[in-house]
């Protein structure tokens, strides 16, 4: 009775909650800006770990994960952390932190990232240096 009457009330929402916002991009060589294939992309939220690889043309895509819930009003969402990790062989890593709420819409679009070679990383195949 007392949810019939909030949500009658107006005070609670059937709302769409992102519990794990996920990422969308493109994985570059800084130097040549070339795409790096099969990078490994992590994304942490507060609900858990998603995992990707990028394709042959360096895009990759890590879905949102959502579900129903109830939005009560007023209520302002709590910011929770929000982080992407990439990393290939022969770069350098990339990471960022930010922050998330469960009132996110889809998947976050990270658009270009250009990883720098490591340093004397070689594309040659037997190790020498060019």
């Amino acid at each position: 009775m007392v949810i019939l009457a909030l949500v009658l009330s107006g005070c609670v929402i059937p709302y769409r909650f992102t519990p794990k916002q996920g990422a969308t991009g493109i994985v570059l060589d800084e130097e040549s800006g070339k795409p790096i294939p099969e990078a490994n992309i992590v994304v942490t939220t507060h609900e858990g770990i998603m995992s990707t690889a990028s394709g042959s043309d360096g895009h990759f895509e890590i879905a949102s994960e959502r579900q129903w819930g109830i939005y009560m009003i007023p209520m302002d969402p709590m910011p929770w952390p929000w982080s992407i990790r990439i990393s290939a062989k022969g770069f350098q890593e990339f990471y960022k932190e930010e922050t998330t709420n469960i009132m996110a819409h889809g998947s976050r679009e990270i658009g270009e990232i250009k990883l720098k070679k490591e340093p004397n990383h070689t594309d040659s195949p037997n190790g020498e240096m060019p």
